[in-house]
């Protein structure tokens, strides 16, 4: 989905009622609007039956994605270095059980971004000092 698209998302979401972003995971609007177009059914009621905004052909362990997505961005926006730490910590185990999840899904799309988001995630908690890790 393009930023453009986002952006328009988020205000019409915004738009709504705070009910309408009560969706089975919690996280801020302003992180929801920049997730992929494919996580929003956990985030946002009423779209769980509408398959452009599912995780599709990756299996039940794929539901960890979207949440370590939300906690990559919530930890680029903390500055307090142990909830950071505890932020990526969390993202990684969630990128780590989508990969197990899916090892026998060979076609599921969110393999490689799952690896790349848990290489991002490794280079982040290289930048905060062990003691805080």
């Amino acid at each position: 989905m393009h930023r453009a698209s986002h952006f328009l998302f988020y205000f019409a979401f915004m738009l709504c009622a705070s009910s309408a972003w009560a969706g089975k995971y919690k996280a801020p609007a302003v992180i929801i609007a920049t997730l992929p177009q494919y996580c929003l059914a956990q985030y946002i009621d009423g779209l769980e039956n509408d398959s452009r905004f599912q995780i599709i052909g990756c299996g039940a362990y794929s539901n960890h994605y979207c949440p370590g997505l939300v906690e990559i961005a919530q930890a680029r926006k903390t500055h307090v270095i142990s909830k950071k730490s505890e932020l990526l910590n969390s993202a990684r185990k969630n990128m780590e059980y989508t990969l197990r999840g899916t090892r026998d899904q060979p076609n599921c799309f969110l393999r490689q971004e799952a690896e790349s988001n848990l290489n991002l995630i490794n280079t982040m908690l290289k930048s905060i000092p062990s003691k805080a890790r």
